[in-house]
């Protein structure tokens, strides 16, 4: 292990920020049927290793991810699983770099802080103009509740709890139940707000984009 480098495993609940890259940093993601693939290998490993995303971004030479613990691994080997499927597939030996950065995220603002990262990081890189039009990411189903190749966990709950005791809620804006003065209509009515055009706008909007969430969350606990 790198001098320095402490992870936290097998905690219970916390969620982790996963980043890792493309050996030296090379695009190897840099085609759509790369990209494709990585989600359809993310899917298999999530099902096997029984473990959540949260959130995911596929970029030309890295990766980011907000997953839960598996149950019954530690997260390390399942990431090493998903590397080295990708790998296999893309008949490289050197597809990736060796290690990865796993960050501890056991709080609700360092969550979203997270997620709203990694939605945005398209956009910050001038790939695309707004989040949703990156293909290759959680942030669809954040918006729209679809579903893609990655199933993504919507749970959103305090990470106060134990994995064991969390309970998949739904869509965090475009809920069925109703949560205390925050109901279906009004989140859909703002919308349009939180994900407008305008970066002036777009900024403040994810601030309430952030300040419902965690309500949300909050209430179901």
């Amino acid at each position: 292990m790198t001098k320095g480098l402490v992870r936290f495993q097998k905690t219970g609940y916390h969620l982790h920020f996963i980043t890792f890259s493309c050996y030296q940093r090379l695009p190897y993601l840099g085609n759509p049927e790369a990209r494709d693939q990585f989600e359809q290998s993310l899917e298999k490993i999530r099902t096997r290793y029984s473990f959540l995303v949260h959130g995911y971004v596929v970029m030309p030479e890295h990766v980011h991810l907000l997953v839960s613990e598996p149950k019954e691994v530690i997260l390390a080997k399942a990431i090493q699983a998903l590397k080295l499927s990708v790998s296999v597939q893309q008949r490289r030996t050197r597809f990736w770099q060796k290690r990865h950065y796993d960050l501890n995220v056991y709080t609700d603002d360092k969550r979203l802080e997270k997620l709203r990262y990694i939605h945005r990081n398209p956009v910050t890189r001038g790939l695309v103009a707004q989040p949703e039009d990156w293909k290759w990411s959680s942030f669809r189903h954040w918006k729209t509740a679809g579903r893609g190749t990655v199933t993504i966990g919507t749970d959103l709950i305090s990470s106060s709890e134990p994995t064991s005791q969390r309970r998949d809620v739904g869509h965090p804006i475009k809920n069925n139940v109703l949560h205390g003065e925050f109901t279906t209509d009004t989140a859909t009515e703002m919308t349009p707000e939180i994900f407008g055009h305008s970066n002036k706008i777009n900024d403040a909007a994810w601030g309430i984009f952030d300040d419902v969430t965690r309500a949300v969350v909050k209430l179901d606990t």
